[in-house]
């Protein structure tokens, strides 16, 4: 196959409309590859033919492009049974005509269609449905840079499940999803997301915290917890063999005693940003952990901040600032830890905090260079005597510098929980200076 640089030059040659048509064509053989019409495409000649081949195959899972069956024919005789993409020579193209395929030129004049409302359309009077192919695809070839970022971040994703069998969509949608420049197709990641990830996701923290998180933005929240704990779950069990009774049949074993039942763990609850949370009269101490998505390369320096603040919401004094200098605070009250290098995890006495303190604010911040378009995404996870109650997922950190993730307060005489996900371009001094900590220099 072409060079990903040469098949990107010759889609996106100023003058032409070849990403038009190249919609046309994804979502053409993607129907051929489920059972569909061939689809026929006249070209110049046999390399023009192997770049268009290339763009399909480029925008396919790599572990499965080999699914796509392509070949450059010169009359309908020489076609091999079961080719899902055949490219011809424009002066044979009328031969096609009739033969029951998706025949286009590459100079026709195309109408694209809209998703789920009208189907493409060609010069030759053949209509193809619009599907997330094309969709995805159009969000990726925007310039040579982004695609070839793109293709790499596929690429790098595709390699993480070698051993399985993606769906030729999926290492794309996740792309996107990675990429917060490309949030205008969010939702057709999530729903490519949310019907084809595999069941191995949820082994790759990093990615499942990334698909859950798009998948709540791009499909809703109950859509999203409903997704998760079914990918959890696992595949259902094999159906178990039949087998027949023994001629002979032995004493039965005794049984084993019973064991004591297990008592059912509370359902966690995800929290969308803004909604806040009634916690158990019963709560005493409260484990509040954060996780975000570091980047493959040159990992930024994220730590997480907590505020313990007054009736007038802002600290009192130094020790009400507990940040990675100073991790504890509230004499004890309040103390963070390090779990790994992309979680952070904070706990809270609430039976320890002085009655001076009426709210505690959690906040994560980036030292040094970076944003936090570069830790999408990032998920808060509330756990009450170590299990876990509540969620919450932020997908959506683009120019920030610092993020108040949650906050606790007291309301009627019961600790709340309120998720915020509120950003600071002007980073940790910005974010402590709001709640009036006097700070001696920038960030």
């Amino acid at each position: 196959m072409e060079a990903r640089a040469e098949i990107l030059d010759f889609l996106l040659e100023s003058g032409t409309w070849r990403t038009g048509l190249l919609s046309l064509l994804l979502d053409g053989v993607g129907a051929a590859i489920d059972g569909g019409p061939v689809v026929v495409l006249g070209v110049a000649d046999e390399r023009v033919g192997r770049l268009w081949f290339g763009a399909v195959s480029m925008l396919c899972a790599p572990s499965g492009s080999e699914v796509i069956r392509y070949q450059h024919a010169e009359g309908r005789e020489q076609v091999r049974e079961g080719a899902h993409l055949i490219t011809v020579s424009m002066a044979n193209l009328y031969l096609w005509a009739g033969s029951g395929g998706v025949v286009i030129g590459e100079d026709d004049n195309c109408s694209l269609g809209e998703m789920s409302v009208d189907p493409h359309q060609s010069e030759r009077g053949t209509s193809v449905a619009v599907t997330h192919w094309s969709l995805l695809a159009e969000a990726v070839l925007v310039d040579s840079a982004t695609a070839l970022a793109a293709f790499e971040l596929q690429e790098s994703i595709d390699k993480k499940f070698a051993t399985g069998t993606l769906h030729r969509l999926w290492p794309l949608a996740m792309t996107v999803a990675s990429r917060p420049d490309m949030h205008e197709s969010m939702s057709t990641a999530a729903e490519v997301i949310r019907e084809h990830s595999p069941w191995e996701l949820v082994e790759q923290g990093e990615l499942f915290n990334l698909a859950v998180g798009t998948v709540a933005g791009g499909c809703g929240r109950d859509a999203a917890v409903e997704w998760r704990d079914r990918l959890t779950a696992g595949p259902a069990p094999e159906p178990a063999l039949h087998v027949p009774d023994p001629l002979i049949r032995l004493p039965e074993p005794a049984q084993a005693p019973t064991p004591n039942p297990v008592v059912a763990q509370p359902e966690i609850r995800t929290l969308l940003m803004g909604e806040a949370a009634d916690l158990s009269p019963d709560t005493v101490r409260l484990g509040c952990s954060v996780s975000w998505t570091q980047p493959m390369s040159n990992q930024l320096e994220v730590d997480l901040v907590a505020f313990l603040l007054d009736e007038n919401r802002t600290v009192s004094t130094d020790e009400d600032f507990v940040f990675y200098n100073s991790a504890v605070g509230g004499a004890g009250a309040v103390a963070l830890s390090v779990l790994t290098p992309e979680a952070q995890r904070v706990d809270i006495d609430f039976g320890g905090l002085a009655a001076r303190y009426h709210r505690v604010a959690l906040g994560v911040v980036i030292t040094g260079p970076g944003s936090f378009s570069q830790l999408n995404p990032l998920r808060m996870v509330l756990t009450d005597n170590e299990v876990p109650i509540a969620d919450s997922i932020c997908t959506h950190g683009t120019t920030e510098q610092a993020m108040i993730v949650g906050e606790f307060y007291m309301r009627a005489g019961r600790w709340r929980a309120r998720s915020v996900w509120q950003g600071y371009d002007g980073g940790l001094a910005e974010l402590a200076t709001s709640y009036g900590v006097v700070v001696d220099g920038p960030g």
